[in-house]
């Protein structure tokens, strides 16, 4: 099974004209309050456009390595261990307990304490 690997890093969605407004609000005067939650809400708007956009492009990439990797994960007949260290650790302990409300059999050891054993 091969692992699909295109994400490109965080992109950069803050205009200079954006970060401008983006000052601590006790910094700012009252008239300037509603141009920064334009601000904000503009920025927001773009956020949520581009990860439309990024998970729209993931469809495109599927293949039969993500049927093969769904069919494993189905014919499962013990545990899903899931793992990793440091913030792929946490990741990981989200996803076995996604797999677990789902009634998937997980377990998310600490992986440098299972590497010792």
């Amino acid at each position: 099974m091969r692992m699909m690997n295109n994400y490109s890093g965080p992109q950069t969605l803050l205009s200079e004209e954006d970060a401008a407004t983006l000052e601590h609000p006790a910094d700012q005067k009252a008239e300037s309050k509603q141009s920064t939650r334009d601000s904000l809400i503009r920025r927001g708007k773009k956020v949520f456009a581009a990860e439309a956009e990024a998970v729209a492009a993931l469809s495109e990439n599927l293949d039969d390595g993500f049927a093969e990797a769904c069919e494993l994960l189905l014919n499962c007949e013990g545990r899903v261990v899931v793992c990793g260290v440091g913030k792929s650790g946490h990741i990981a302990n989200k996803i076995a307990a996604t797999l677990a409300s789902t009634a998937t059999a997980s377990a998310s050891p600490i992986a440098s304490v299972a590497v010792v054993l």
